[in-house]
């Protein structure tokens, strides 16, 4: 078996690829940091906390198991060494996600070093299974496009803000509009109240975004893209936009992917 664990800003996935029939797919368990946090006063209690959080968890879903190693991508750097010391007693084999791993692709950027670890794989694992140029669309607490082009040439992409961020720093950033949770639920173009507003602002706002970068690239490179959708708010927008393919698990599928080619 294979651990795969990606640490975002919002979460920490899991994902345990055992042999055999559908290998390739990941059971997956998730770990809030917002709940972590909030029972925890600083960093070295998070830690502590998160270490025996992932520890038990791999005890409760290993036991008996052989692991072969584990990888980890992580852009929360307080939280990579104490999963690290999770993962002691189940494996010393741990590679963290880099661009400096042989990822299948090649970087056609002036400095990959500064590029998130996640799209990097996510990006790797989709170029790996469709062989053609794509954009990955990772929808999270950021929503992230990255452009994959023609020979496996990662080129960069585009940021912009999560679909709950959009939420949050519309409430903190103004005196009187409400926090909401985006939803689809009774959504409409034209809300007819603020909380339905500012919801279509946010899911067909971004919707449109997505669909103007998408062809904004075609134009600059010329030739079409593939569009790969992922992420945890992926739901809320793929309705809106013309997708090819929805990969709930391409971050943890990459690293996989990655660990393989390395080790």
């Amino acid at each position: 078996m294979l651990i795969a664990i990606d640490i975002g800003n919002s979460n920490i996935k899991i994902g345990l690829f055992r042999e055999g029939h559908n290998s390739q797919v990941p059971e997956v368990r998730r770990i809030s940091l917002k709940g972590l946090q909030a029972s925890s006063k600083n960093w070295d209690a998070l830690s502590l906390k998160l270490k025996e959080l992932l520890y038990n968890l791999l005890f409760e879903k290993t036991t008996g198991e052989i692991t072969v190693g584990a990888i980890i991508s992580s852009v929360v750097p307080e939280l990579t060494e104490p999963c690290i010391r999770g993962l002691s007693g189940f494996t010393d084999r741990v590679l963290l996600m880099s661009y400096r791993l042989d990822t299948g692709l090649t970087f056609a950027i002036p400095d990959p070093s500064k590029t998130g670890p996640d799209r990097i794989a996510a990006a790797a694992g989709a170029y790996n299974e469709f062989k053609c140029p794509l954009v990955v669309v990772d929808l999270g607490s950021a929503t992230t496009l990255t452009v994959v082009g023609k020979g496996g040439l990662y080129l960069g992409g585009a940021i912009l803000p999560g679909v709950t961020m959009m939420a949050q720093v519309l409430h903190e950033g103004t005196g009187l509009l409400p926090k909401i949770e985006p939803s689809l639920e009774g959504l409409e173009p034209i809300g007819k109240k603020t909380v339905s507003a500012i919801n279509s602002g946010i899911i067909y706002g971004t919707a449109g975004a997505i669909e103007r970068l998408r062809s904004e690239f075609e134009k600059e490179l010329g030739y079409r893209l593939l569009l790969i959708t992922t992420g945890g708010n992926a739901f809320l927008i793929e309705p809106y936009i013309k997708a090819d393919h929805r990969r709930p698990y391409l971050v943890l599928e990459g690293l996989k992917l990655i660990f393989e080619r390395n080790v």
